[in-house]
């Protein structure tokens, strides 16, 4: 309670002080769209100023990088006239009471922006229109996830007791209900799907797995009940965070809906391949045998396959890593402000 009345007064300052063009207003949870301010934050800099709250704001652009934010009492909150309002809708799950207030309250909103081709179409299927609707990718901050060198990555596994002789999956998308133990399953990120693969997995003793984030209280009883060893650490920033990407050999993302997810960027970024569900931008970057492997929602069959051929033919995993930090090369901090600033912004 304390750090919200924090936040919210040290927002309110800035909205009124500041002398920025661009408000980025988040939740006061630090979810993934926090990447996407602090990313913005490092290209646009005093231009831009990340709020959680839109008190005092005139005259600017707003970006609402929690979509949640612009809901209070069931309607669509009242921002002044003078601003310029963009909202950053990353994934559609139409059945929200905030896609439906939105979708009612679209003439009150300049741009719709979206990070994928998958919601942009979803999104017009959704009775958007395309007009409203801008399509730009997430971006990575390429100078703090890359590639491990060999003693960086032998001093990472000894500081965190990572054993040498496994194959480390990682998963690093939050799946759980909630911000505490999280020992139910959120829908949407669909844990039960990995749990399902690793059941009866071939060379199930030679696997070990990296968790970050908070809420994987699910994934961690499951993989004690299968007898998979694993490490997680909530990380308190994106270079602790780097660190558990340079500890790990494939990443695992198997959720229903998503709009990157941020993981798919931060993993090829750090030399990891990746085996994803068909999702969000995952399915853009993801390529069969460059650099990694898409499977279909819920498939934990192919799934189950794809780990199994990585553990009996590790020459595979070293030529995915090979090409996994190549495929980001478009997604750069300063190639998407660039997008930003021209099609989302307008500024010269």
């Amino acid at each position: 309670m304390i750090k919200k009345v924090y936040y919210l007064a040290k927002s309110i300052y800035l909205n009124y002080f500041s002398k920025s063009k661009v408000f980025y207003l988040i939740d006061f949870h630090n979810w993934a769209n926090y990447n996407d301010a602090l990313n913005l934050k490092i290209y646009f800099k005093k231009y831009f100023t990340i709020t959680r709250s839109n008190i005092g704001i005139k005259n600017s652009i707003i970006h609402v990088g929690t979509i949640y934010k612009l809901l209070k009492n069931k309607k669509l909150i009242n921002f002044d006239s003078s601003n310029k309002i963009i909202v950053f809708w990353p994934h559609l799950n139409k059945n929200l009471r905030i896609s439906k207030v939105v979708k009612k309250n679209i003439y009150k909103i300049d741009k719709i922006h979206t990070c994928c081709k998958q919601t942009k179409l979803d999104l017009i299927n959704f009775g958007i229109n395309k007009k409203k609707i801008i399509s730009i990718p997430l971006s990575i901050d390429s100078k703090i996830f890359k590639p491990a060198k060999l003693e960086e990555k032998k001093k990472l596994k000894q500081k965190y007791k990572i054993p040498n002789d496994k194959l480390v999956l990682g998963s690093f998308v939050k799946d759980g209900v909630g911000f505490g133990y999280g020992q139910n399953p959120k829908k949407i990120k669909n844990p039960q799907m990995l749990i399902k693969a690793l059941k009866n997995i071939k060379g199930k003793k030679k696997l070990f797995f990296i968790l970050s984030g908070p809420a994987r209280g699910y994934i961690k009883k499951n993989l004690k009940k299968i007898g998979i060893d694993y490490f997680h650490k909530n990380c308190e920033n994106k270079r602790e965070l780097s660190d558990l990407y340079k500890l790990t050999d494939v990443t695992i993302i198997n959720s229903n809906l998503e709009g990157g997810p941020y993981s798919v960027l931060e993993s090829l970024a750090s030399g990891v391949p990746v085996i994803s569900t068909k999702v969000g931008l995952a399915q853009e970057l993801i390529k069969k045998n460059y650099n990694g492997f898409l499977v279909n929602k819920m498939d934990y069959r192919n799934l189950k396959k794809k780990i199994e051929l990585i553990i009996k033919n590790r020459k595979i995993l070293k030529k995915l890593k090979g090409k996994a930090s190549i495929s980001i090369k478009n997604y750069s901090i300063k190639k998407v402000g660039k997008e930003v600033s021209k099609q989302l912004y307008k500024f010269n």
